[in-house]
């Protein structure tokens, strides 16, 4: 029996919205991005159902081109792990000194460097190579710097990708009592730490000094486990936020149709180059929905609508939707199974968890875009890479 990372995200996000919706109906609402919304029980249980028909599709596509068996392993040779490295030390010595692309906070980039580091994509591009370096020791290394530096922008998701990562690298996993025992106790140090990280997340994003933070972490008591558990799974759910966009779904659909923000389509970093070059307001409904209807108008920081949230504006153009998320992801998983490996599918499997269902599609789209663009010229031999065919054998951690 082997271990799926796709299939633990899948019950964790269906969990966390489960208990989200039977507190949302006791309560008569839900805690929306620090404010309370009054939402019915219907409304709560439509946004459910809907949720998980995307779940289901997800699982689909997955099921369909997913193989744990490979003839052909991806792997990827020093030089890739060494400009990794140096392209995300850049990234994050380049954040502190200008201080921009901190989490919630007004960028004030737009110089040379700053174009380079949106096309380069180090967080991209350190998943996707990341994945398939050879050497545990320079995947290692830029584990750590990858962690600092989402730390020090403000973000907590980047443990949650990284243990997903680490899992995705040694796919297939075989269950046994040594798997367990790794994986209990690397869940016993994530819990240890929770507080600590949350802490440290806006701590980078209120500017709050070293002595402030290391008071408030002195005084760290079991309440705020508590606190930092009901975070989490607030976190991870979105039930409430398709909820309230079902029950605006008309204002929404007008807006849309009005180009108050871009389509679902056009979110990308392809897209958006497009976009730009036109002279074209980008405005995602990430943040639309922020300023418009969670009552923040002047706010810098952007919400997740879910492919939910999407179907229930779009209305009877939800269809197109549903079709844009069975070819896009049923186009890049038979390439990447083809050229790649099964590690790579499983990865995108998982992200499109992470990112495409919770509504950030620019975000998952890119992660797509760089896999295949990383691949197709790894196969052309464009870039020195180490691609070996060695017979399959099963992963023991």
């Amino acid at each position: 029996m082997t271990l799926s990372p796709f299939f633990l995200l899948l019950a964790l996000y269906s969990f966390a919205n489960l208990v989200s919706l039977l507190f949302g109906i006791n309560d008569g609402g839900m805690l929306i991005e620090g404010a309370f919304f009054e939402l019915s029980g219907e409304s709560l249980i439509y946004a459910f159902l809907l949720q998980h028909v995307f779940l289901l599709i997800l699982w689909l596509i997955y099921r369909t081109f997913y193989t744990a068996r490979d003839s052909l392993r991806f792997q990827l040779g020093a030089g890739y792990g060494f400009f990794i490295l140096m392209l995300q030390l850049f990234f994050l010595a380049y954040n502190q000194i200008q201080g921009v692309n901190v989490a919630g906070v007004e960028s004030h980039g737009g110089g040379a460097l700053d174009y380079l580091f949106i096309l380069l994509a180090p967080d991209v591009l350190f998943v996707m190579i990341g994945l398939g370096l050879k050497s545990g020791k320079w995947f290692g290394l830029n584990c750590l710097v990858f962690l600092a530096s989402m730390m020090l922008r403000g973000w907590m998701g980047g443990v949650l990708v990284v243990m997903v990562l680490v899992v995705c690298r040694h796919t297939p996993i075989r269950i046994s009592l040594r798997t367990l025992l790794r994986g209990s106790i690397a869940l016993f140090i994530f819990a240890a730490m929770l507080p600590v990280l949350i802490e440290a997340k806006w701590a980078m994003r209120t500017g709050l000094s070293v002595s402030e933070f290391i008071e408030q972490m002195l005084a760290v008591g079991l309440d705020n486990y508590g606190e930092a558990v009901r975070y989490v799974m607030n976190r991870l759910q979105h039930v409430g936020h398709v909820a309230l966009m079902l029950e605006h779904a008309s204002q929404l659909h007008e807006a849309y149709l009005k180009d108050a923000f871009i389509p679902y389509w056009a979110d990308g970093l392809p897209q958006m180059t497009v976009y730009k070059v036109l002279g074209l307001d980008y405005l995602r409904i990430n943040t639309y929905l922020v300023n418009a209807l969670l009552g923040y108008p002047d706010a810098y920081w952007n919400t997740n609508p879910g492919l939910a949230g999407w179907a229930a504006l779009l209305q009877e153009r939800a269809v197109m939707l549903f079709l844009y998320v069975i070819v896009l992801l049923g186009t890049v998983y038979a390439f990447l199974r083809h050229y790649a490996d099964s590690r790579y599918v499983m990865m995108l499997a998982c992200l499109s968890l992470i990112y495409l269902y919770h509504g950030w599609i620019g975000a998952y789209f890119n992660f797509c875009f760089y896999a295949v663009l990383l691949v197709f010229l790894c196969r052309l031999r464009l870039r020195p890479h180490s691609a070996e065919r060695p017979t399959y054998s099963e992963n023991r951690v």
